[in-house]
């Protein structure tokens, strides 16, 4: 998280440690509503408000990263995720549905599993990038930053 701090506006830590172990942290409350109700309410403003969240994640990708992880392993261990949680009934199937589209996991991963992915596109992910983590106040700050990872930025689309 400190390495986030000034590329993007995200919550302050206050306090992190490890006991038993368990880790836990204490961050700030920031202001303001989840994107997710901001959408389910203002019809007016919902193409606004999927622009700037289409702009946050642009700037979340383009974080440069200190050193550049080997992209084979790292998309790799995500597909091997994506076809464990697949295989086990770990999905949440509503995440599939597009503008009323249903899109089938399988025929998803397959693609995924079909393209390569470039040293050079390998970005910062957020991992669990979604209008639930998404917070309008002052500012829009991207919280739960626990999936955070390295990897294809299609990941978080």
């Amino acid at each position: 998280m400190s390495f986030l701090r000034g590329k993007i506006d995200i919550p302050e830590i206050f306090i992190y440690g490890q006991a038993n172990g368990s880790a836990y942290l204490l961050m700030e409350y920031v202001e303001g509503k989840m994107l997710r109700v901001l959408l389910e309410n203002n019809e007016s403003d919902r193409e606004s408000l999927i622009y700037n969240l289409g702009h946050t994640l642009r700037k979340i990708h383009d974080i440069k990263l200190i050193e550049k992880p080997d992209c084979n392993n790292t998309l790799s261990r995500y597909l091997s995720k994506a076809k464990f949680n697949m295989d086990n009934n770990l999905l949440d199937l509503e995440e599939f549905t597009i503008d009323g589209t249903y899109i089938e996991p399988k025929e998803l991963l397959e693609y995924l599993t079909r393209q390569k992915i470039k040293e050079t596109d390998v970005c910062l992910l957020h991992g669990d990038f979604r209008p639930k983590n998404i917070i309008y106040g002052d500012k829009i700050t991207v919280i739960d930053w626990g999936f955070c990872d390295t990897g294809d930025a299609y990941y978080d689309l």
